[in-house]
């Protein structure tokens, strides 16, 4: 796949947030398709599974073997933990959600990534997600109705939630990105 200018500043951005990025084991990527496949040269195909909610989009990733991908699994990331390819699966070392978060209202997002949401049960390494920055509108695009963006969101939406978030571009623009990370917490057994 061809890179474009944003997608190289995506790669530029998560690599600064996570410099180990490209060490993690299986990775579990977050809505994908094969026109737009952000951050993928950045994971060994191998150990990438891809959750994708569009029913077109994982039969075209199912079909793309030059890809490589260990796994596409059909599913809405806010329902993944109930998802048995997931259970079987996870705790992934990395859950990669780029560009994505933007499609969930905020309070189902809240819930889903916040302190207790079902999110940290699906990594044992780090959480990374991206999301235009500010209000980016966007409709169904290619025909795909999980396109439309519900929520717009600031890098202070991640923070408080326990985050570490930057932005790149400009707010509430094409250019405007935000990119939050969390890695896991390691507790003692007693």
């Amino acid at each position: 796949m061809a890179v474009s200018a944003r997608e190289a500043l995506m790669e530029r951005e998560a690599l600064h947030a996570l410099p180990e990025l490209r060490t993690f084991g299986r990775v579990l990527y977050v809505g994908a398709n094969t026109r737009r496949f952000d951050l993928y040269r950045l994971f060994d195909p191998s150990r990438l599974y891809v959750l994708e909610a569009w029913k077109a989009n994982v039969r075209a990733l199912r079909q793309a073997k030059h890809l490589g991908l260990c796994g596409v699994i059909l599913g809405d990331v806010l329902q993944a933990a109930e998802l048995p390819e997931i259970a079987a699966l996870a705790p992934f070392e990395l859950v990669c959600w780029q560009d994505g978060p933007e499609h969930v209202a905020e309070d189902d997002l809240r819930a889903f990534i916040g302190p207790s949401g079902p999110l940290h049960g699906l990594y044992s390494g780090a959480v990374l997600m991206g999301a235009p920055w500010g209000l980016y509108r966007q409709g169904a695009a290619y025909g795909n109705p999980y396109e439309v963006h519900r929520s717009y969101l600031v890098p202070e939406f991640f923070t408080g939630l326990g985050y570490q978030a930057t932005v790149v571009g400009e707010k509430d623009t094409a250019s405007g990105h935000v990119t939050a990370w969390r890695r896991a917490v390691i507790t003692a057994g007693v």
